[in-house]
C-alpha cells in the first residue's frame, strides 16, 4: 500500500543533528505512484502566485481539487494527522529565496522533489549564519551574504529533503535555471 511506503519513507529516516536535525530519503513513493504524480501535475494556469518577493514560485493546494490529488492530501493526512498543509509547488527558472527558518507554527517540513530527471544544485540549501550565535524566530527571511552555504541537496526524482523547524534551521534556495515541482508538506502544532 502506498500509505504505508510514504509512512516507512518520511516517518523513518536516518536523520542527521548538524546543523539541525534532517534527512535526506530517496525512492519516496513507488515508481509506479511517482510516474502517476507527474502525469497529474496540473498546468501552471491552476496554481496561485506566492506573492511578495518571491514571483517566481507558484502554490497549488491539494485541499479541495479533483479526486487524484484529494487521494494525494488524504495519505498525507494519514501518515501525518490532519495538523498538515500540503501544496504543490511550482518554481520556475530564477527562482530564489533567502536563508530563513519556518514560522514557529510549524514543527516539520518536508519536501517531496518531483523532477522528471535529476538536476544537481536544484534542491534546497542549507545555511549557517556567519556570526555562530545568530537564529531566528522565523518572523523573516535574511540577507543571503550574512551566511555560509552548507550544502545543498539533490534535486533528484522521487527524493525529500526533511527538517525539524529550530531558531536556527536555515534554509533556502539558490537561483534556479530550471523549473522545479516539489510536494511541500507542513506539519504544524
Amino acid at each position: 500500500m502506498e500509505t504505508d511506503r510514504v509512512r516507512d519513507r518520511l516517518k523513518n529516516p536516518e536523520w542527521h543533528k548538524e546543523p539541525f536535525e534532517w534527512f535526506y530519503q530517496t525512492n519516496v513513493f513507488s515508481d509506479e505512484f511517482y510516474s502517476e504524480i507527474l502525469h497529474n501535475l496540473p498546468d501552471l494556469s491552476r496554481y496561485r502566485k506566492y506573492g511578495g518577493p518571491y514571483k517566481l514560485r507558484y502554490l497549488f493546494d491539494m485541499a479541495g481539487q479533483d479526486t487524484f490529488w484529494n487521494k494525494v492530501l488524504s495519505m498525507f493526512i494519514c501518515v501525518f494527522g490532519n495538523n498538515i498543509r500540503v501544496q504543490l509547488c511550482r518554481d520556475l527558472p530564477g527562482y530564489k529565496i533567502s536563508p530563513h527558518t519556518d514560522g514557529q507554527e510549524e514543527i516539520e517540513t518536508i519536501l517531496i522533489y518531483l523532477p522528471k530527471y535529476g538536476a544537481v544544485g536544484q534542491g534546497t540549501s542549507v545555511y549557517v549564519p556567519k556570526n555562530k550565535g545568530f537564529t531566528s524566530d522565523g518572523t523573516k527571511h535574511h540577507d543571503r551574504a550574512l551566511f555560509d552555504l552548507l550544502f545543498t541537496t539533490e534535486y533528484k526524482p522521487n527524493s525529500a529533503f526533511g527538517f525539524i523547524r529550530s531558531d536556527n534551521s536555515f534554509h533556502g534556495v539558490e537561483p534556479t535555471t530550471q523549473t522545479r515541482d516539489l510536494i511541500q508538506v507542513s506539519v504544524w502544532r
